[in-house]
């Protein structure tokens, strides 16, 4: 009884001591405390349990059996080459120049290892493939926004993510980071380092089509790797870091600047002393004459070369990713394009007897743009010189659409209205010389635009420029997409300036447009050889180019041209067959150098330019008139014979 009073009196004790209540309320928290870390360290370790077992299986699962060191050495994949496709997938040509030439570890001088390893993973020899240190240090970098940007794959991780036979690809995935990873320490476990730097050397890019060092070495010094000294040695270990960006063929200034930064790596960590980085430094490198490639086994070369000089710009990819294995897939149409071919030397050889011996045919889709077929020129062996994108010609009277399209657009006359065929001195020729028509006769007689327009009449189609003024018949021609500069003298309306066959083409074809006009286009689709895209095009529509009242009135005097004008031979007969739709006008230079006849249908426009050309001595060429050679006699039958069977059924 005594006791329960006096547990009952501590506890009142307690109940009534402030102080004593805090400390046992201390007592019960440290318990809850205690009580609930074992817990979360429990949880912990059940998870880390978790963890390292599901880390094995991934691992394993990862990485798998690796092939032998030897294995590897002799399994040099095919490389893969660059692709280039029509649009109705024909090959139409590959661009492949990988060089590789393996080589034994003991015949790599310890200079190109020591650089490698210095620029690339100057803690290759003390990692286990993945460098734990080197990623924390570049995660630092790059998160406090460094100017100098920190990479973190170590010398193993790329050799995996380069070799093909490790199966890794080159998506950019994190799931693929994470293969990468777990190959590159099974790696380590297999392969010495010693192998892994002979796999390393023997087959990363170096660019220039080289790859591994041997193969590089010869590219670009014209020796063995075995006779590099120190500065070429670090030159070729700092370009598989950006081969196309430190080419020492194109970027000379920025490829010594990267060997720079090798030499300073390596006097940094201790692999060159101070006087042999100066050296090596000083000295300037001698480089052996870039390789020409040359790639004549193209289908429709003249447009294959269009497009790869396009890419290999170097605002756009450069002829290094180009070589890279690039799947390039283009507008063209192989079956157009044979019959292109095909209809412009036979007509050149039918007109061989007035002297036609060149010539050029560019043919676009109206509605996308789309470069069906372009021959720019004879021979491509003989002359690589691609007419319809570089050549510049006057165009004859296959200008005067842009007068007539000027003046409708401005309202200066019609289709029904006209001028008096007379002759029209030029202003301000000191010569007083007069225009004249392509026969050199005049009617003096009223004539309406659509007569002049359907045969030619150079006296009407200068009176209606010079009503709407010159200016004004440029700023129309550019705006239709003629590029080449025009002098804004009145000749230039009678075709005096030089133009495209391709601006020319896409000009024309804004009458069956509508009014509007698709940008001409070579490329559809350019991806790498996984897969991955690098671009894809539609269609670019320029609009409200000229009123709907305007292209009715040019469509109907196009149309004059190919029924009973200069160019009825483009059209056909119930003989040759008619070319349903066909507009178009003709062109003859006033020396008879130059025929056109630029023409469409709805679906297709199609210009075709001939000359009589011959080369001179000491290069270029040099033009001869072509008696008789009016664009309607020549260049209309060849439009015919290519139109009546390119158009879609």
């Amino acid at each position: 009884m005594a006791k329960r009073m006096t547990g009952s009196s501590n506890a009142s004790r307690i109940a009534s001591n402030p102080r004593s209540r805090l400390l046992a309320d201390r007592k019960r928290g440290r318990k809850r405390r205690n009580t609930f870390l074992c817990l979360v360290f429990l949880v912990a370790e059940t998870a880390l349990a978790i963890g390292l077992v599901a880390f094995v299986a991934i691992f394993w699962k990862f990485s798998g059996e690796l092939p032998g060191v030897e294995k590897l050495a002799a399994d040099v994949r095919s490389p893969v080459a660059t692709t280039i496709w029509s649009e109705d997938g024909v090959l139409l040509g590959r661009l492949q120049t990988e060089n590789r030439q393996p080589i034994e570890m003991d015949e790599i001088p310890s200079n190109v290892t020591d650089a490698t390893v210095a620029i690339e993973d100057h803690r290759f020899y003390e990692h286990p493939g993945v460098d734990i240190q080197g990623i924390v240090r570049a995660v630092v970098a790059n998160i406090s926004g460094s100017s100098l940007r920190q990479g973190a794959s170590t010398l193993t991780q790329q050799l995996v993510r380069n070799l093909d036979q490790f199966g890794l690809g080159k998506q950019k995935t994190f799931s693929r980071k994470i293969r990468e990873v777990m190959i590159a320490l099974r790696v380590e476990q297999v392969y010495t380092k010693k192998e892994i730097l002979q796999l390393y050397l023997n087959n990363i890019y170096y660019g220039g089509g080289a790859y591994g060092i041997q193969a590089a070495s010869k590219t670009y010094f014209g020796k063995s790797a075995y006779k590099l000294d120190l500065a070429e040695a670090a030159l070729l270990a700092g370009l598989p870091q950006r081969p196309s960006d430190f080419s020492p063929f194109q970027h000379h200034k920025a490829a010594k600047k990267r060997r720079n930064e090798v030499l300073l790596s390596m006097l940094t960590y201790g692999k060159i002393s101070q006087a042999e980085y100066e050296k090596a430094k000083a000295e300037e490198p001698r480089f052996m004459p870039r390789p020409e490639r040359k790639n004549f086994d193209f289908k429709a070369p003249y447009f294959v070369t269009y497009v790869l000089k396009d890419l290999m710009r170097p605002d756009r990819y450069g002829s290094e990713t180009v070589y890279s294995g690039l799947k390039i897939e283009t507008t063209l149409n192989w079956k157009m394009q044979k019959l292109a071919e095909k209809m412009l030397n036979a007509g050149l050889a039918h007109a061989a007897g007035i002297g036609a011996n060149q010539g050029a045919l560019i043919c676009l889709d109206n509605h996308t743009g789309y470069i069906r077929a372009m021959v720019g020129g004879r021979n491509f062996h003989a002359d690589q010189f691609n007419a319809v994108t570089q050549g510049r010609r006057q165009p004859g009277s296959s200008f005067k659409v842009f007068d007539y399209s000027a003046a409708f657009e401005e309202g200066t006359t019609t289709l029904e209205g006209g001028y008096v065929d007379k002759p029209i001195p030029y202003p301000n020729d000191p010569e007083g010389r007069v225009v004249k028509n392509y026969e050199g006769d005049y009617s003096y007689k009223w004539v309406s635009c659509k007569s002049a327009i359907a045969h030619s009449l150079n006296t009407i189609a200068v009176q209606t420029a010079r009503d709407v003024g010159i200016r004004k018949v440029i700023e129309y021609a550019h705006k239709m997409g003629i590029t080449t500069p025009l002098a804004p003298y009145l000749p230039t309306a009678l075709g005096a300036s030089a133009v495209r066959p391709l601006d020319l083409c896409s000009a024309y074809s804004v009458f069956p447009m509508g009014g509007s006009r698709c940008l001409p286009m070579s490329l559809v689709r350019l991806s790498d050889s996984e897969g991955s895209l690098y671009e894809e095009h539609i269609p670019e529509v320029r609009t409200g180019i000229l009123k709907d009242e305007t292209v009715r009135q040019m469509n109907e005097a196009l149309e004059a041209v190919v029924v009973e004008g200069t160019g009825t031979l483009a059209r056909g007969d119930e003989a040759t067959g008619i070319v349903d739709g066909a507009r178009g006008k003709t062109g003859t230079t006033s020396d008879s150098r130059d025929a056109w006849f630029a023409g469409y249908t709805p679906e297709l426009t199609t210009v075709i330019w001939v000359a009589s050309a011959h080369r001179k001595r000491h290069g270029g060429l040099r033009y001869a008139p072509m008696p008789g050679g009016t664009g309607g006699l020549v260049c209309a039958p060849i439009w015919h014979d290519f139109m009546i069977k390119a158009v879609p059924e």
